[in-house]
């Protein structure tokens, strides 16, 4: 249900940005109610991708580029940037500023990804795929994350970047799910897993999870 939504307001998000655009409306206001929308409208679309996320990380990531290494969205760092949101806002909108700067990790001053150029984050973007408008210095939130001072020859392979990224999450959870542990749902770090001795049908991940579905 969760994809569905997502993808159908991310769409309509897009169509009602451009339109904005159009008319050249900037929100001025201090919690800037339209984007902070479309921040917890991320996280929607982004929350499909943990768990093929959680399975490569478990499983063993292959070696990956230096650039990639240092931009890539963890698991840990997705949830704890969640958690952080939920208990900054938990019954009312708080200012925009206060938002982008949980998710740049509690700092907006950054070096861009791209030049090393200091800069002082000034929104967000989401879509490794449509930076295209983006000029401002701004924190990019998705598999890859980082912050760019705008040009677009410092961000202009974040997308492919992603998909491979991407490509290699979902290959490795295909590969892993004939041996996800019968307990805790993640795959297993060694070779096919532990078959259970018993009905020879279950496997687990390891001796606690045996013992834990034993009990």
């Amino acid at each position: 249900l969760d994809i569905e939504i997502a993808a159908t307001l991310i769409p309509l998000a897009i169509i009602n940005d451009e339109k904005l655009s159009g008319v050249q409306f900037s929100d001025q206001s201090v919690c800037r109610p339209w984007d902070t929308f479309k921040l917890l409208l991320i996280f929607l679309l982004e929350f499909p991708m943990e768990p093929p996320r959680k399975d490569a990380e478990c499983v063993g990531l292959p070696r990956l580029s230096k650039v990639v290494q240092e931009r890539r969205l963890s698991s840990v760092q997705f949830n704890k940037v969640w958690s952080e949101v939920l208990d900054t806002m938990p019954d009312k909108l708080v200012p925009y500023t206060t938002l982008v700067k949980i998710m740049c990790g509690g700092l907006l001053n950054q070096a861009c990804a791209g030049c090393s150029k200091d800069i002082t984050v000034a929104d967000l973007q989401y879509y490794a795929s449509n930076l295209t408008e983006a000029r401002a210095p701004f924190y990019l939130f998705s598999l890859i994350s980082a912050s760019f001072c705008g040009n677009p020859k410092c961000h202009e392979k974040v997308a492919e970047e992603k998909s491979d990224l991407l490509k290699i999450y979902f290959k490795i959870s295909v590969r892993s799910s004939g041996y996800r542990c019968d307990t805790c749902g993640l795959p297993s770090t060694a070779n096919k897993g532990h078959w259970c001795s018993r009905c020879l049908t279950k496997v687990y991940c390891g001796v606690e999870c045996r013992d834990e579905d034993w009990e």
